[in-house]
């Protein structure tokens, strides 16, 4: 996974470089999300601890390096806004919003038709606050995505994309036990789960 890492940075280092590249190109992108947050691992104790739901707006400068007609690596950087609209035991729900700044980096294959493309990208959010906002916040945490994207023109495409969690945004340590027995502890942590749309201008 390190050696993963390291590969799609020095991609995204890349693809920001001021070398003139003739297949390169740039894009800014709208992207609108419905997200359930659902716990995970949870201690019988608190089964009902129920998932959670939140919108997400970002806006997302990328830069695209072209590999070949088929294939194509990117490189961004955005900022996130995640509305939630309701709790669970991971976080009381007095604080509705959470600000993030994004790192993004992926591959992207046409298939089928030269409009129609495969993107598999890794999405790093980073909290935009020097304090956490709940107990069982994490400071970071990281989604890879798996979806399509289709080319309406030259300047505008659509996309639409699913999360899948790799490293969670609320992590729960916590023991159960009564007197004189093996406590058992737990790591719950929430999973994100949901459907990502985008509108893409490419410049």
């Amino acid at each position: 996974m390190k050696q993963l890492k390291f590969f799609f940075l020095i991609i995204v280092l890349s693809s920001f470089s001021n070398i003139a590249i003739s297949q390169d190109q740039s894009a800014i992108h709208l992207r609108f999300g419905i997200l359930k947050h659902i716990p995970h691992n949870v201690p019988a104790v608190l089964k009902n601890s129920r998932a959670s739901s939140s919108n997400t707006f970002e806006l997302i400068l990328e830069r695209k390096l072209k590999i070949n007609d088929n294939y194509s690596i990117n490189g961004g950087l955005g900022f996130s806004v995640y509305r939630f609209l309701d709790s669970n035991i991971f976080f009381d729900g007095n604080t509705r919003q959470s600000n993030y700044g994004i790192l993004k980096y992926g591959l992207s294959r046409r298939i089928c038709t030269e409009k129609l493309f495969l993107n598999f990208d890794i999405f790093h959010y980073i909290l935009a606050y020097k304090e956490k906002q709940y107990d069982n916040q994490r400071r970071a945490f990281t989604n890879v995505e798996i979806g399509l994207t289709y080319k309406i023109n030259d300047r505008f495409s659509i996309s639409m994309s699913s999360p899948l969690t790799l490293y969670p945004m609320f992590l729960l340590r916590l023991g159960t036990g009564v007197l004189g027995e093996t406590i058992t502890r737990y790591y719950s942590n929430v999973r994100n789960y949901g459907l990502n749309a985008s509108v893409s201008y490419n410049f």
